[in-house]
């Protein structure tokens, strides 16, 4: 039977390759989030942004650069030159005009298109923008079992009111599943913009990220993706009102922000929050920062905001022909003595100065960031990117340095979801090749290491990713292999080298204008193994369908999976409820598949369901603890009702 259904996915597959060509009009943002391999990463700042932008487009020929700079793959400079090239040029026709642009290339303009719009009349009206998300786990837990989870229900809600053009009030609450509260987590903002002072206003909760990210970063990071130039772009300073339910990682205070019409600005940011953490019975010092943000249980509710965090920043930035020079300073103070990770030495005050700049001549990009916690330990990240218009060619370096005493609870490393920056060096390299219109080769190598261990385990880890992308029209093919090696220099089995490696196949083929099939078929193998087989197996198709006058869409999907061992553990990125995305760990013999709707009952209303199953007919228990499931099936229903009025 296994054999069989092999067989027909490889049948299917190459079928599926000889149908004629239909020309995809812009890069999905799932492209950029697939590569996340991470366990069971749910909504995040960035899918968050793109969603609310795909949403509310953004109007070019209004635009200002602040408008501009949310769209997370345009820098300070090219907003700027976006609209000096409108004020010289008149308003645009169309998004494709931003080619005449320099800086702006056929890739990064196929990046932006889904979150811009042309309109050259447009008169402000007001509006409201109201979501809620409900879902509900259809399995016996152990936690509800002994009655230690409450209520079972995830609830999410958020509510946008525009009230006057350059005026925007916001609410955000969220409740997971076994927590008895209906909301533990509340957020609020109020923003606006004084257009005779250059100036706005935000007070509530917020995040900023800031030159590279060695200080501050979204929660969530950014990871890397072959043949993006999204890492080598991201520099300056951005903020937003909180998108994500990250309940632990974000600004409680205010913001104002100075952009006058000379190019120079100024950003001045305070916050006082209280977060989860961990504490040392004897000496409560802080010895772990809690990230999960769940409060079902007394163990987890008596970690709820044990320590008080204020931080203030002041950032200042000049832009000049060609370039940017941004400096940052950050103050942050805890009530309790931190001892986290690789900071070997107990202190409740942190002070960070950075240096950033970003610099373009031509084909090439030189842009970095230089940080120094308490004026001594330092934090260097610098990237060089070449892409020229006549040459279809693309090159990408990053390279970062963190002192072993270098800590940033809200910087992120480089490639990571959620790694705080200290304590590593490494190198990231992107290469792109455009054979001809239809064929892309990639390259890339992301490597990095501990400077010291501070436990038993010191791995550096190296990762390889070569990828062909051909797209000749309807159908788009990708062949990557990708390997990662991670060498054990100390504990109990020291020098042992552990080296995984995938190979993917995937081809997606536009039937019609409404009709989309993707199917993959991707394997790994490792060196670690300790079952007999060695071998792990993912092959998944997903049908997608847009309903005739843009009454919704429907995309279903079923995945076959197979792998021993979680050393070859593999990944599969799957679409959520709008503004969010699942990548799930895939480990063990089993089987899933969802199906996702989204209807519109009315034009200014949106109802999406999921519903998802996973079988793992080997076992009769799934997970550990107050999490463990009593059974062998998996089962969730979603369901998001979203309103404009």
């Amino acid at each position: 039977m296994k054999v069989c259904a092999v067989k027909i996915g490889f049948f299917l597959f190459f079928l599926a390759l000889t149908r004629y060509s239909f020309a995809q009009e812009y890069l999905p943002p799932e492209r950029l989030l697939e590569e996340i391999e991470s366990e069971d990463i749910g909504i995040t700042d960035f899918s968050q942004i793109l969603q609310e932008l795909l949403e509310h487009p953004i109007n070019l020929n209004r635009a200002s650069s602040n408008d501009l700079l949310k769209i997370p793959f345009l820098t300070p400079d090219l907003a700027i030159a976006i609209v000096r090239y409108r004020r010289s040029h008149g308003k645009f026709e169309n998004p494709q005009q931003l080619l005449l642009v320099e800086g702006v290339s056929p890739e990064l303009l196929n990046a932006i298109i889904p979150y811009l719009k042309v309109e050259k009349e447009s008169h402000f009206q007001p509006s409201v923008d109201y979501r809620v998300r409900l879902q509900r786990r259809f399995n016996t837990i152990r936690g509800f079992e002994q009655g230690v989870y409450q209520n079972p229900f995830y609830l999410y809600q958020k509510i946008f009111w525009n009230p006057g053009e350059n005026t925007r009030i916001g609410f955000l609450s969220e409740k997971d599943a076994g927590e008895s509260e209906w909301s533990d987590l509340s957020s609020l903002y109020f923003q606006t913009h004084l257009q005779s002072l250059h100036s706005t206003f935000l007070v509530g909760d917020y995040q900023i990220k800031s030159g590279g990210g060695l200080v501050f970063h979204e929660p969530y990071g950014m990871p890397v993706t072959v043949g993006t130039e999204l890492p080598f772009r991201q520099n300056g300073v951005q903020w937003h009102h909180k998108t994500s339910v990250d309940e632990n990682t974000f600004f409680r205070g205010f913001l104002w922000n100075l952009s006058p019409s000379s190019p120079f600005s100024f950003l001045v940011a305070y916050s006082r929050n209280h977060i989860d953490v961990n504490l040392a019975d004897s000496s409560h010092t802080i010895t772990s920062f809690v990230s999960s943000g769940y409060h079902r249980s007394e163990t987890e509710r008596s970690k709820k905001d044990l320590s008080e965090e204020s931080i203030f920043t002041i950032y200042g930035e000049q832009l000049f022909s060609g370039g940017r020079v941004g400096v940052q300073y950050a103050d942050f103070k805890y009530n309790h003595p931190v001892k986290v990770g690789a900071v070997p030495y107990l202190e409740n005050h942190f002070r960070y100065i950075s240096l950033s700049h970003s610099f373009q001549r031509g084909a090439w990009r030189w842009q970095g960031e230089a940080a120094f916690l308490n004026f001594h330990y330092p934090a260097i990240q610098h990237s060089l990117f070449f892409h020229s218009r006549e040459r279809p060619f693309s090159y990408g370096m990053v390279f970062f340095y963190e002192h072993p005493r270098f800590w940033s609870r809200y910087g992120r490393e480089v490639g990571s979801v959620s790694d705080e920056t200290g304590n590593k060096i490494g190198l990231l390299l992107n290469v792109n090749a455009r054979v001809d219109q239809s064929l892309i080769l990639s390259f890339m190598v992301h490597t990095r290491k501990d400077l010291e261990s501070y436990s038993q385990f010191l791995f550096p880890k190296n990762k390889y990713i070569l990828q062909l992308d051909y797209s000749p029209g309807r159908t788009g093919v990708v062949l990557r292999y990708s390997t990662q090696t991670q060498r054990r220099t100390s504990g109990f089995e020291p020098y042992r080298e552990e080296r995984q490696r995938k190979v993917r196949a995937q081809i997606q083929t536009f039937f019609s204008p409404r009709l989309r099939f993707i199917q993959r078929v991707e394997l790994s193998w490792a060196n670690t193994v300790t079952e007999q087989r060695n071998l792990g197996f993912l092959m998944y198709f997903d049908v997608f369908y847009r309903l005739p006058n843009n009454g919704g869409k429907v995309q279903i999907r079923w995945t076959h999976f197979d792998v021993p061992d979680y050393s070859l553990r593999l990944y599969e990125f799957e679409n959520d409820l709008p503004g969010s995305f699942r990548n799930v760990l895939l480990n063990g013999r089993g089987y899933k598949w969802f199906v996702l709707t989204s209807l519109f009952p009315f034009n200014s209303c949106r109802l999406t369901l999921k519903y998802q199953e996973i079988w793992y007919p080997d076992k009769t228990l799934l997970g550990s603890g107050l999490n463990e499931i009593l059974e062998n099936r998996k089962r969730t229903l979603s369901l998001e009702l979203h309103f404009k009025l």
